[in-house]
């Protein structure tokens, strides 16, 4: 008898001072694309940083007489986006899925080459510097849909 109140009492004890267990917070999954670039699942949110998949051929570019090792100074002429490849790229990452945010490293070619065309495709918005949104407004993304930081 002693024996059972003992342990009616500790289940009693027990079940007062039981917190409710947590929520189990989001997951994170990160996923390196190429170069710098990273699509970020976090919980339910989905970021693309940097987005650069067209490939400028190297041939396009030419070096300055100021710094003749750097061979990526300018280029001999324009050079456009691969919507075809981002697209394919696109509907293989996210499916269904919405992208939340695109975030723009800074403004090099190989960062923020594409980025306004992700944020064209998939309505979201970007974040980049006052260089990477003037080359996102070049590229017909305006408005609220590149904030400068």
């Amino acid at each position: 008898m002693k024996s059972r109140f003992a342990l009616l009492a500790a289940l009693g004890i027990a079940a007062a001072c039981t917190v409710p267990a947590a929520a189990a917070p989001p997951t994170v999954e990160m996923t390196w694309m190429s170069i710098a670039n990273w699509y970020f699942k976090i919980g339910d949110k989905r970021i693309v940083m940097d987005g650069y998949i067209t490939r400028v051929p190297e041939s396009l570019f030419v070096a300055s007489s100021v710094f003749p090792k750097d061979m990526y100074t300018f280029t001999k002429g324009p050079y456009g986006v691969d919507v075809t490849a981002i697209t394919r790229v696109k509907d293989a990452m996210l499916g269904a899925d919405k992208l939340d945010l695109l975030l723009a490293g800074h403004a090099h070619w190989d960062h923020s080459w594409d980025t306004p065309a992700w944020s064209r495709l998939t309505g979201a918005p970007m974040v980049g510097s006052r260089s990477a949104c003037l080359q996102a407004n070049a590229q017909g993304v305006t408005g609220d849909s590149c904030r400068i930081v």
